[in-house]
This record gives structure tokens, sequence and C-alpha cells, in this order.
């Protein structure tokens, strides 16, 4: 019989209700500024069978980082923000609570190893909001990719991840219920070699596992990279694309994260969203209230975000999209000012409506979609 796992344990896939495909509730903010900052791993040698492949950091990449000192702005916004008077623990649940007032009933954490807290924690926060909390395992970008596993190759990687499903994250016992990785980094042209790698080990290990395999995008990207590593997915690991979930495509596709995408007169564009969806792949966009680009711009990446999701549907690929808003830190809460895990939930039903399009469809995205690929 098919389950689903939640942090509080296995549920039927017919329990998880309205879902949010793609958020993170606490975790650990040291991972994000390493990350962001291009700290970590980069130097690290691979496995000999991978060694051909890899490229030592460079600085000649520097126009691909996120400057120094946008980031620590960034860093500095938030820790003055009113918002973090509460303790995570309490902001948290109040927004699980937000969610739950608009019709939400699951929330996927897609925090990778590095930022898990005591995944007690989390199943606290589920227990006290009466949300269900799926928690993920797997690898985020290359700079905060354990370095001992980099060195031990896909083999250490699958191990740990192997640990987890069995035994639980950490010492908490709470056992994940997909597995992540990222794809994100350009070295010569090519995706990372190092990130490449997890996501052969996290692709092999789902397999195995039967869990959904949930992968990180960003530019800087080019869609020939997404969908080369999509080629990678299907016929060098066999995993179906039913079982994979391609995140951030909306970031990937609208003129957001993507500074040299050519866009139509609508603010988007839809040829790689096409291309993963006529290859059977399911697609997150995952990006709605972004506020933190400031409500106004937000707005208008909201419809561009909203016009892409309607011509999806109405090429009939309703069947294989998830929504979500990948919050990550209080800034981006309810309680800040923004709209946290509300967006989608009270925009995109009201701007279907308003469109004449079929309402089905967004159950679909939220409840169908979910269900389906959650459950092994």
């Amino acid at each position: 019989m098919s389950r689903i796992t939640t942090v509080c344990g296995d549920i039927k896939p017919e329990e998880l209700g309205m879902t949010t495909m793609h958020e993170h509730t606490i975790f650990k903010t040291l991972m994000l500024i390493k990350a962001v900052l291009g700290n970590g791993t980069a130097k690290q040698g691979l496995s000999k069978d991978q060694k051909s492949d890899a490229v030592e950091e460079s600085q000649s990449n520097k126009e691909e980082k996120i400057p120094k000192g946008a980031a620590l702005g960034l860093i500095k916004m938030m820790c003055l923000n009113p918002a973090l008077k509460k303790s995570k623990e309490d902001y948290y649940t109040q927004e699980l609570i937000e969610f739950k007032k608009v019709g939400g009933q699951s929330l996927v954490d897609a925090t990778p190893i590095g930022g898990h807290v005591n995944m007690k924690k989390i199943q606290k926060l589920s227990k006290n909001s009466g949300v269900n909390i799926i928690a993920g395992i797997g690898y985020y970008v290359e700079p905060v990719i354990p370095k001992k596993l980099v060195r031990g190759g896909e083999d250490a990687m699958m191990e740990v991840l192997s640990k987890g499903i069995e035994h639980g994250i950490g010492q908490s016992g709470v056992k994940p219920g997909f597995i992540k990785c990222a794809l994100s980094m350009v070295r010569d042209g090519k995706i990372s070699a190092i990130e490449m790698m997890s996501m052969r080990a996290c692709a092999r290990i789902a397999k195995k596992y039967g869990m959904s395999l949930h992968i990180h995008t960003a530019y800087p990207l080019t869609y020939e990279m997404i969908l080369g590593a999509a080629d990678v997915l299907t016929n060098e690991i066999g995993i179906k694309p039913e079982r994979v979930l391609i995140c951030h495509i909306d970031g990937d596709s609208i003129r957001f994260m993507n500074p040299n995408l050519e866009i139509n007169e609508k603010g988007y564009n839809s040829s790689l969203a096409l291309e993963l969806l006529k290859r059977d792949f399911n697609i997150d966009l995952d990006g709605w209230g972004m506020a933190m680009q400031g409500k106004e711009k937000g707005l208008a990446q909201d419809e561009a975000r909203f016009q892409l999701l309607k011509e999806l549907v109405e090429a009939g690929y309703a069947g294989q999209i998830c929504l979500g808003h990948d919050v990550a830190n209080k800034m981006t809460g309810k309680q800040a000012g923004a709209y946290g895990y509300t967006r989608f939930p009270t925009f995109v039903p009201q701007r279907m409506k308003e469109e004449g399009m079929n309402e089905a469809s967004y159950h679909q995205m939220t409840v169908e979609n979910p269900a389906r690929i959650l459950a092994y």
C-alpha cells in the first residue's frame, strides 16, 4: 500500500489535502549564508571516475556569484526586521496556522543536509499547527555539500541518504518523505561536476526506495544544461520522469532570477517548461509572493507567473504542475508584512476564476499531483 511519510509518521495519500510543494520552515541559516557567499567545497577532489570532469573553484567565475556586499546587506535587513523578535518555533507555527486558514493542509519542507535543525522541532511545528510537514533529505549547491562526501563520491553520498531514510534524519528518528538535490553552479560551460555527482547519487537512491526526487534549478544554468541533466536522469539512471519534480521553473522562465531571458509581451518564456512537461517530468512554480523584491515588483512577477501557468494548463499539463512559495526566512512571512505560505492559495484561484479557467485544475495542481508525487 502506498503511503506518504510526514515528520509525524506515514499517512495515506488521500489524507494529504491541499499542499504547498516547496517551502522551508526552521533551518540553519549558516548553510544559506555559505551558499550565497560561495564558500565551501569547490576545491575538494572527486572520486577517481569523476576527476576528469571536475574543475577547481576559480575566481574567474566572479560574475556568477552574488556580490558579498549585497548578500551582507540582505542579512542585515533580516536581522533588523521586527519579526525576528519571535522565536523561530513560535513564528513558523503561526505562519503554518495562517496557511491552514486559507485551506492549507500539508507543506513540503525542502531543506537539505546541512540545513537541518533537530527534526523534533519540525515535528513539533506540525503537531502545534495541525499542518502535515513532509521533510526532505539530500544535498544543496556545491559550496555547502560536505567535503568528506565530495571526497567519498557517489557511494558516500548514497550511504548517508540511505541511513537517513531508514533510521531518520540526524539522531531524531524523524524520517524524510522525498529526496532533494540542486543544480545551480556552472564550471567551464557545464553544470558543476560535484552537483552532477550529487544529482546522480540522489536519483539512484530515489529510484531504490521509490521516493520522489526534487531538483533545485537556478540561473546561470541554461535551458540546454537543465535538459541535459534531465537526459542523464532518464537515460543513465533510469528514473521515471513522473517521479521527478523540477523546481523553480518559474524562476527560470520569467524575468526574475534569469536576467538574460528572452521573454514575450506577458513577461515569460514557456519553452523550458513545455519541453520538460512533454518529457513527462513534473514542474514546480514556487516563487509566488516573493515580496523581498518589493511588493510592486512581486505583483508583476506573480502576474507573469500566472500567465505562464495559464498557458501550461490550457496546453493540457495541469496533471504535472505543482505550486509553492519557497519561503526561506522570516522576512517572507505573513507576520513580517509579506505573504508567507498564503499567496498562491489566495491569488491563483481568484485569477483562474477571472480568466474563466477550469477550477478543477487548481485542485489537480494542489491536491492530486502532490499526493501522486509524494506517495511511494
